[in-house]
């Protein structure tokens, strides 16, 4: 049986269910990343896959190599895992509205404030000119 895995958010594998339980008790993988093989129609987590220990022994002491694959590359068609769960399509379309609609809005706010903000420089130095001026002539007007 092969095992594929979903970590973090990647998809590892595929393993056989000694490689898994390796993997286990070396910390590599936790019971409750989640886990597909060919026999399941969803991913499930891993500790409810037939043969893989939830609490696996220590390693052994000595090393073995690892297992020699068996069967042969022409033979039965391998299925491919469906895709690792993730966020549901509505949530990711829903976010790029969001995120375009607020590009819009911003290259909308820069083409009117822009224009607005730089003429706004000039005629307000010019009506504090005029204020300046009026004040000083109320000063001489009152003398």
């Amino acid at each position: 049986m092969e095992i594929y895995i979903t970590r973090n958010g990647q998809q590892i594998g595929p393993y056989s269910v000694h490689e898994a339980n390796r993997n286990l008790s070396a910390g590599k993988i936790d019971p409750s990343d989640l886990a597909w093989h060919a026999a399941l129609s969803e991913w499930v987590p891993l500790s409810t896959v037939p043969g893989i220990m939830a609490s696996p022994p220590p390693p052994p002491r000595r090393h073995h190599p690892p297992p020699v694959p068996t069967g042969s590359p022409a033979g039965p068609e391998k299925r491919i895992p469906p895709a690792s769960p993730g966020l549901p399509p509505i949530v990711t379309v829903l976010g790029v509205i969001v995120i375009v609609i607020l590009g819009i809005a911003m290259v909308v706010n820069i083409i009117v404030a822009l224009p607005v903000a730089i003429a706004g420089v000039p005629i307000g130095t010019i009506l504090i000119f005029i204020i300046w001026k009026a004040l000083a002539n109320i000063g001489k007007n009152k003398k």
